[in-house]
């Protein structure tokens, strides 16, 4: 009685343990799942307000004002647009420290050349115009550069540096033998304007220059320009 007691009572033990396993290895793995889904779904989440974002800073708005004003310079509308975005992002009311205002940063002088005032040069429309008229004034004082593209690079260095420190690194290419009308063979002598032995030259007519924010700009606009062309970046028709 007593072997067949402490049997059964051994295997009653032993099945409530199976049980106890079984059953907590079911819930865990319930629980696991649940905690791999919810999970799941906070990474799904997670990605899914990232390419909102993304498509929020790519883009891009007022591509019919750049549509409009493109023929003023003789661009592509993508071009002129990527002028803006590397201005200023497309911030109407954008400013620099130095006093350049809007979407195409126009310093003080340029906006009044151009018409606008206080108040209108924070003007999307108004700021894209006189962005176009001025690189157009910069693109027939380059007219001898024949090719569009290549003429279109020396016109963004000029928009960024002015023109006079352009047309020194020229004088520099072409006494050193370089094609003074091609950007790449014009760019290294814009960055010797910092040292003594190029800017004391008696080519250079403008004195020293540091050179490498307008290279990286010209760059800059350059890359805009080709994702925009790519349709990397989304023009609002705003």
């Amino acid at each position: 009685m007593n072997s067949a007691w402490t049997y059964r009572n051994t295997l009653r033990r032993g099945k409530t343990y199976l049980f106890a396993c079984v059953g907590g290895a079911i819930i865990f793995a319930l629980l696991g799942g649940w905690g791999a889904l919810r999970g799941h779904d906070i990474q799904e989440a997670v990605i899914a307000q990232q390419v909102v974002q993304q498509q929020e800073e790519e883009s891009i708005p007022y591509a019919t004002y750049f549509k409009e004003f493109a023929p003023i310079v003789g661009w592509e509308w993508e071009l002129l647009a990527a002028v803006g975005f590397a201005e200023s992002r497309l911030k109407p009311t954008a400013q620099s420290p130095f006093g350049a205002s809007g979407v195409m940063q126009l310093m003080p002088r340029t906006a009044a050349k151009y018409g606008l005032n206080d108040s209108t040069v924070f003007e999307p429309r108004d700021n894209i115009e006189a962005g176009a008229k001025s690189l157009s004034t910069l693109n027939r004082q380059f007219h001898y550069v024949a090719d569009s593209a290549e003429r279109a690079k020396f016109v963004l260095a000029a928009y960024n540096a002015g023109t006079a420190h352009i047309l020194d690194s020229r004088a520099l290419a072409r006494k050193y033998e370089a094609n003074p009308n091609r950007w790449e063979e014009v760019e290294p002598f814009l960055a010797l304007l910092s040292d003594s032995a190029y800017y004391n030259d008696s080519v250079v007519r403008y004195g020293s220059f540091q050179g490498g924010e307008t290279m990286r700009y010209v760059g800059k606009v350059q890359n805009v320009y080709h994702k925009i062309k790519q349709g990397k970046l989304v023009i609002n028709n705003l």
